[in-house]
């Protein structure tokens, strides 16, 4: 009985100390943060027009399609707040700024985000993953651009669309538990323009958009 008495002693000793080692890795990974990040905007331009064959007895339809996509320099700054619990898993709140270009129209973004962070370890040097989303507003020449165009044929639909939801995923690396780096992949749900009309018998559709950010980060927790 005093053998098991102990033993359980120091097993609760050695729980205690765990937990405080873990409460004391988590409270040092939490705090305000501030960062940078770096990349570039996978700006995509897209149109087609279809027209039937006159001179085919079944008016067949034929279509040409084009597409070009810019890799547009990406610059962004963020500050917010991030707790984990424990270790391994934790959240983060922060608002961001960014800025890029479109076709020489000057893009400038700011949103709220929530991501989840897990390390893959609890060593002050962890490798680890994000997963979240976001809300986003634009603003600059391009979206003036946007809000001053208007419809230039009879019937011509149009649709835009300067905010919306995103998504971000990436890789994380942890020094000293204050220094963060980070490569991710940002992925807007919405589209800048979209717009559809025909004309002298062909029907056009053009669409503006935003297809993806790759970045790299920077943070420093406090």
């Amino acid at each position: 009985m005093k053998r098991f008495f102990i033993i359980f002693v120091i097993g609760f000793i050695s729980l205690v100390h765990l937990n405080a080692d873990e409460v004391n890795n988590s409270s040092e990974k939490s705090g305000i943060f501030v960062g940078i990040d770096i990349g570039f905007a996978l700006n995509s331009i897209s149109g087609s027009a279809s027209v039937k064959n006159i001179f085919d007895s079944t008016y067949s339809e034929q279509t040409v399609a084009g597409y070009r996509a810019n890799f547009d320099g990406n610059y962004g700054l963020r500050v917010g707040y991030q707790h984990f619990f424990g270790a391994h898993n934790g959240l983060r709140f922060y608002g961001h700024f960014n800025y890029n270009d479109f076709s020489g129209y000057s893009v400038m973004q700011y949103g709220g985000n929530v991501d989840y962070l897990l390390n893959f370890s609890d060593k002050p040097g962890a490798w680890g993953l994000f997963l979240g989303a976001g809300y986003e507003w634009t603003s600059g020449n391009f979206a003036k651009f946007l809000k001053d165009t208007s419809p230039t044929v009879e019937g011509q639909t149009m649709e835009k669309s300067l905010n919306g939801v995103f998504m971000n995923i990436g890789l994380s690396k942890t020094v000293r538990n204050k220094n963060r780096f980070e490569f991710g992949v940002k992925v807007p749900f919405y589209t800048y323009y979209k717009t559809e009309y025909t004309i002298l018998g062909a029907e056009a559709k053009m669409t503006l958009k935003k297809s993806s950010v790759i970045y790299l980060a920077y943070t420093y927790t406090f």
